[in-house]
């Protein structure tokens, strides 16, 4: 057979496959989009088809904008936070809206110059402890029996053989294979007729408890700039640089991140869409699911938005996610966000920090005692040496 012909068909092949790797790849994420998508319109008076059209919308954009496979998500520590203590759409919103003010004027500033002198070892604390949330996410979400858990460890053991041994994007497939499952079992036709989608302008009526949105907006605030902007450009580099001709260098940037999450969290809070950041564990998702190209934005964006049509005849606030394999996908992500910080390990320092934010994360659950953490150590390095350094210059002239 001709060299050009053999050539050709595996070229095709290869591209082919890159396809099909970047669409099974773009819903590796689904074990933390989806079910808080849910959640939202199942707890809140937040209208379904709006959360997945912002959705959609968001995913599209910064596939385009950034050209790498980036991820949205809800903006965790206030849907979380607002579904547990039983927020309205109201209060969400506004606290959103507050939220896209702060970076307007964070923008304003020109922060993100301040932003490069934050140390790598911080970010690679969060990673960790991030990672450490994500296995922890997984295991707390089965039910605590023995053999749940036994199953759970060999699933996700398996799992990550797999993605090491095959060339095949494993966890990608599995990813898709179970929102695809969710979606053909769970969607259900409404007993009762659903309402036509009502668009407006502003926030939703209800009374507002300003005590609560500032509980929801604050810890957000850090999260979202620390995880969000910060560690998202870190994960996006460490991953996407080779592969993208470093053109990820210029597309993803501090400043980019900052201007996508003020523009869509003003729009969406006043249109009643989801409240939405970037996150260095979903790039991690996409990543590990097999997404290489930012087409990966376009598969998920335009299945967001087919629910959007699907959303007016369709009930989907009752889906259930087969838990166990989604416990899997968050264990697996969150082992390979974990590898992100293999350079600061490196060290004595870095091992000591790493440790020290497993620990502070396993015991409080929270990102921001982590930050804090590793902003104290530093303080206290940099003391120590101004002290150490003074001591000397004082015995030279005795």
């Amino acid at each position: 057979m001709d060299q050009n012909v053999i050539t050709k068909r595996h070229m095709l092949n290869k591209k082919n496959k890159d396809i099909f790797s970047d669409f099974v790849g773009s819903f590796s994420d689904c074990a933390v989009l989806f079910p808080l998508l849910i959640l939202l319109g199942q707890k809140t008076s937040f209208q379904l088809p709006l959360l997945f059209l912002s959705a959609g919308l968001m995913v599209i954009f910064s596939g385009i904008y950034y050209r790498v496979p980036m991820s949205v998500q809800p903006l965790k520590s206030i849907a979380i936070a607002a579904i547990a203590v039983g927020a309205t759409a109201a209060e969400i919103q506004i606290s959103t809206f507050f939220l896209s003010i702060v970076f307007f004027i964070l923008i304003y500033l020109k922060t993100e110059k301040w932003l490069q002198y934050f140390s790598e070892s911080w970010i690679h604390a969060l990673q960790v402890a991030l990672g450490v949330l994500l296995i922890l996410q997984g295991f707390n979400s089965v039910t605590y029996v023995h053999g749940d858990i036994l199953l759970l460890v060999f699933l996700s053991a398996v799992l990550i053989y797999l993605i090491k041994k095959w060339d095949w994007p494993i966890l990608g497939v599995l990813a898709t294979l179970a929102l695809a499952y969710s979606f053909i079992t769970g969607v259900r036709w409404s007993e009762v007729e659903l309402q036509p989608i009502e668009f407006k302008i502003g926030f939703s009526e209800g009374h507002l408890r300003w005590p609560l949105i500032a509980n929801l907006l604050l810890p957000q605030l850090v999260l979202t700039m620390a995880n969000s902007v910060i560690a998202t450009e870190n994960t996006c580099k460490h991953y996407f640089s080779k592969s993208t001709d470093n053109r990820v260098i210029e597309t993803v940037t501090k400043i980019r991140l900052m201007k996508t999450i003020a523009v869509s969290n003003f729009f969406s809070s006043l249109l009643g869409g989801l409240p939405m950041c970037h996150g260095s564990g979903g790039v991690t998702a996409l990543y590990k699911g097999g997404a290489r190209d930012w087409t990966s934005n376009l598969y998920l964006g335009c299945f967001l938005l087919f629910l959007t049509a699907v959303t007016f005849f369709y009930d989907v606030r009752f889906l259930e996610f087969p838990q166990l394999i989604f416990s899997v996908l968050l264990i697996v992500v969150g082992i390979y966000h974990l590898l992100l910080a293999k350079s600061t390990w490196q060290s004595i320092e870095g091992k000591f920090r790493l440790l020290l934010a497993v620990f502070a994360v396993f015991l409080t659950r929270n990102l921001i005692v982590v930050l804090a953490i590793q902003l104290a150590l530093s303080f206290f390095k940099m003391s120590y040496f101004r002290f150490y350094k003074k001591s000397n210059s004082q015995q030279e002239v005795l």
